[in-house]
Protein backbone atom coordinates (compact mmCIF):
# COMPACT_ATOMS: atom_id res chain seq x y z
CA UNK A 1 0.00 0.00 0.00
CA UNK A 2 1.40 3.26 -0.82
CA UNK A 3 2.29 5.38 1.48
CA UNK A 4 1.29 8.68 0.84
CA UNK A 5 -2.26 9.96 0.80
CA UNK A 6 -4.12 9.54 -2.08
CA UNK A 7 -4.85 13.29 -3.25
CA UNK A 8 -8.25 14.40 -3.25
CA UNK A 9 -8.57 16.91 -5.91
CA UNK A 10 -11.98 18.60 -4.07
CA UNK A 11 -9.91 19.47 -1.22
CA UNK A 12 -7.44 21.06 -2.93
CA UNK A 13 -6.73 24.78 -3.40
CA UNK A 14 -7.37 26.47 -6.86
CA UNK A 15 -3.44 26.67 -7.12
CA UNK A 16 -3.18 22.92 -6.36
CA UNK A 17 -5.82 21.90 -8.34
CA UNK A 18 -5.03 23.82 -11.50
CA UNK A 19 -1.58 22.00 -10.99
CA UNK A 20 -3.04 18.71 -9.80
CA UNK A 21 -5.39 19.14 -13.39
CA UNK A 22 -1.98 19.73 -14.97
CA UNK A 23 -0.58 16.76 -14.01
CA UNK A 24 -3.51 14.43 -13.59
CA UNK A 25 -5.58 15.62 -17.07
CA UNK A 26 -2.19 13.92 -19.73
CA UNK A 27 -1.96 11.02 -17.19
CA UNK A 28 -5.37 10.05 -16.82
CA UNK A 29 -5.44 10.64 -13.24
CA UNK A 30 -2.78 11.35 -10.58
CA UNK A 31 -1.04 8.02 -10.10
CA UNK A 32 2.46 6.52 -9.60
CA UNK A 33 5.10 8.78 -8.06
CA UNK A 34 3.14 11.57 -8.76
CA UNK A 35 1.04 11.04 -6.30
CA UNK A 36 4.09 10.74 -3.70
CA UNK A 37 5.20 14.08 -5.04
CA UNK A 38 2.33 16.06 -4.85
CA UNK A 39 3.21 16.24 -1.11
CA UNK A 40 5.21 19.14 -2.45
CA UNK A 41 3.33 20.74 -4.82
CA UNK A 42 6.36 22.52 -5.08
CA UNK A 43 8.53 19.56 -6.51
CA UNK A 44 5.66 17.91 -8.53
CA UNK A 45 5.16 21.14 -10.79
CA UNK A 46 9.01 21.42 -11.29
CA UNK A 47 8.96 17.01 -12.05
CA UNK A 48 5.96 17.56 -14.31
CA UNK A 49 8.03 20.00 -16.56
CA UNK A 50 10.74 18.15 -16.25
CA UNK A 51 8.85 15.14 -17.88
CA UNK A 52 7.07 17.47 -20.28
CA UNK A 53 9.96 18.50 -21.70
CA UNK A 54 11.55 15.08 -21.48
CA UNK A 55 8.49 13.27 -23.05
CA UNK A 56 7.26 16.03 -25.45
CA UNK A 57 10.13 17.86 -26.75
CA UNK A 58 12.72 15.27 -26.80
CA UNK A 59 15.24 15.50 -29.70
CA UNK A 60 15.73 12.12 -29.24
CA UNK A 61 13.92 8.79 -31.50
CA UNK A 62 11.07 7.66 -29.39
CA UNK A 63 12.52 4.20 -29.32
CA UNK A 64 15.29 5.42 -27.94
CA UNK A 65 13.42 7.39 -25.13
CA UNK A 66 12.01 4.12 -24.42
CA UNK A 67 14.63 1.71 -24.11
CA UNK A 68 16.43 3.83 -21.81
CA UNK A 69 13.59 3.74 -19.82
CA UNK A 70 13.51 -0.05 -19.54
CA UNK A 71 17.17 -0.09 -18.90
CA UNK A 72 16.63 2.00 -15.65
CA UNK A 73 13.51 0.04 -14.77
CA UNK A 74 15.08 -3.32 -14.94
CA UNK A 75 18.32 -2.26 -12.85
CA UNK A 76 15.95 -0.59 -10.41
CA UNK A 77 13.66 -3.69 -10.49
CA UNK A 78 10.98 -0.62 -10.50
CA UNK A 79 7.74 -2.65 -11.67
CA UNK A 80 5.86 0.28 -11.82
CA UNK A 81 7.94 1.89 -14.91
CA UNK A 82 8.84 -1.76 -16.34
CA UNK A 83 4.46 -2.28 -16.69
CA UNK A 84 4.06 1.53 -17.70
CA UNK A 85 6.71 1.22 -20.23
CA UNK A 86 7.71 -1.99 -21.84
CA UNK A 87 4.65 -1.99 -24.45
CA UNK A 88 5.35 1.62 -25.29
CA UNK A 89 8.99 0.46 -25.75
CA UNK A 90 7.50 -2.11 -28.39
CA UNK A 91 5.41 0.09 -30.01
CA UNK A 92 8.06 2.64 -30.38
CA UNK A 93 10.15 0.43 -32.31
CA UNK A 94 12.42 -1.38 -29.46
CA UNK A 95 12.08 -4.97 -30.34
CA UNK A 96 10.40 -7.23 -28.35
CA UNK A 97 13.45 -9.46 -28.18
CA UNK A 98 15.37 -6.47 -26.90
CA UNK A 99 12.66 -5.91 -23.75
CA UNK A 100 12.81 -9.60 -23.31
CA UNK A 101 16.23 -9.54 -23.32
CA UNK A 102 16.61 -6.50 -20.44
CA UNK A 103 13.75 -8.24 -18.61
CA UNK A 104 15.99 -11.09 -18.14
CA UNK A 105 18.73 -9.14 -17.16
CA UNK A 106 20.67 -10.28 -20.71
CA UNK A 107 22.31 -7.95 -22.79
CA UNK A 108 20.27 -7.58 -26.01
CA UNK A 109 20.91 -8.12 -29.43
CA UNK A 110 21.44 -4.81 -31.21
CA UNK A 111 20.06 -4.05 -34.91
CA UNK A 112 20.56 0.04 -34.56
CA UNK A 113 23.96 1.32 -33.71
CA UNK A 114 22.20 4.00 -31.83
CA UNK A 115 20.51 1.34 -29.61
CA UNK A 116 23.57 -0.38 -28.74
CA UNK A 117 25.84 2.68 -27.98
CA UNK A 118 22.93 3.75 -25.45
CA UNK A 119 22.34 0.85 -23.99
CA UNK A 120 25.99 0.16 -23.32
CA UNK A 121 26.47 3.90 -21.73
CA UNK A 122 23.41 4.24 -19.70
CA UNK A 123 23.77 0.36 -18.31
CA UNK A 124 27.42 1.41 -18.02
CA UNK A 125 26.66 4.51 -15.48
CA UNK A 126 24.13 2.69 -13.45
CA UNK A 127 25.87 -0.57 -12.95
CA UNK A 128 29.78 1.35 -12.53
CA UNK A 129 28.92 4.98 -11.69
CA UNK A 130 31.10 6.24 -14.28
CA UNK A 131 31.58 6.40 -17.90
CA UNK A 132 35.27 5.81 -19.23
CA UNK A 133 36.64 7.78 -22.05
CA UNK A 134 36.32 4.78 -24.84
CA UNK A 135 32.52 4.75 -24.24
CA UNK A 136 31.70 8.00 -24.38
CA UNK A 137 33.62 8.90 -27.56
CA UNK A 138 31.99 6.34 -29.10
CA UNK A 139 28.63 7.27 -27.81
CA UNK A 140 29.12 11.16 -28.36
CA UNK A 141 30.59 10.10 -31.94
CA UNK A 142 27.21 7.91 -32.73
CA UNK A 143 24.91 10.13 -31.12
CA UNK A 144 26.30 13.40 -29.87
CA UNK A 145 26.85 15.38 -27.08
CA UNK A 146 23.12 16.91 -26.97
CA UNK A 147 21.71 13.64 -27.36
CA UNK A 148 24.05 12.48 -24.41
CA UNK A 149 22.88 14.93 -22.08
CA UNK A 150 19.17 13.80 -22.77
CA UNK A 151 20.01 10.32 -22.47
CA UNK A 152 21.00 11.27 -19.01
CA UNK A 153 18.91 12.90 -18.34
CA UNK A 154 16.40 10.62 -18.78
CA UNK A 155 18.10 8.44 -16.88
CA UNK A 156 18.23 10.28 -14.13
CA UNK A 157 14.77 11.04 -14.10
CA UNK A 158 13.74 7.45 -14.08
CA UNK A 159 15.99 6.74 -11.39
CA UNK A 160 14.21 9.42 -9.24
CA UNK A 161 11.30 7.94 -10.14
CA UNK A 162 12.00 4.06 -9.05
CA UNK A 163 13.29 5.93 -5.80
CA UNK A 164 10.28 7.53 -5.03
CA UNK A 165 8.21 4.33 -6.05
CA UNK A 166 10.25 2.42 -3.70
CA UNK A 167 10.50 4.80 -0.81
CA UNK A 168 6.80 5.46 -0.74
CA UNK A 169 5.63 1.92 -1.80
CA UNK A 170 3.90 3.33 -5.42
CA UNK A 171 2.65 -0.20 -6.82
Amino acid sequence: MARTPVVDPAALDAADRKLYDAIAGPRGGMGGSFSAWFAVPEIAALVNALVDRLRFASKLEPRVYELITLIVAHEWSAEFIWRAHAKAAIKAGVSEETVAAIEHGAVPSFAQPDERVAYEFVHTLLTTHRVDDELYARAAECLGTPALVEIVTVAGYYAMNAMINKAFDVT
